[in-house]
């Protein structure tokens, strides 16, 4: 990951048992000096978020890195 140069969205749930919340933590904090962002989601687990506020998220940080805009 140290060599990718492009914006990183990341979300972990804090309850996720298939891969713990710290190995997500560490993933972005490991993950590229472009824009980054990190979204916890308390007490979801390994599944799909399904939340207004996730989407919303994302949507704004794409709105944020996007090129030439």
């Amino acid at each position: 990951m140290e060599k990718m140069e492009t914006p990183a969205f990341i979300a972990h749930g804090t309850a996720d048992h298939t891969v713990p919340f710290a190995h997500g933590q560490r993933l972005y904090e490991a993950s590229s000096k472009a824009p980054k962002r990190f979204y916890p989601m308390p007490g979801h687990g390994h599944s799909p978020p399904i939340s207004e506020e996730f989407y919303e998220a994302v949507r704004q940080f794409l709105k944020e890195t996007a090129h030439g805009h």
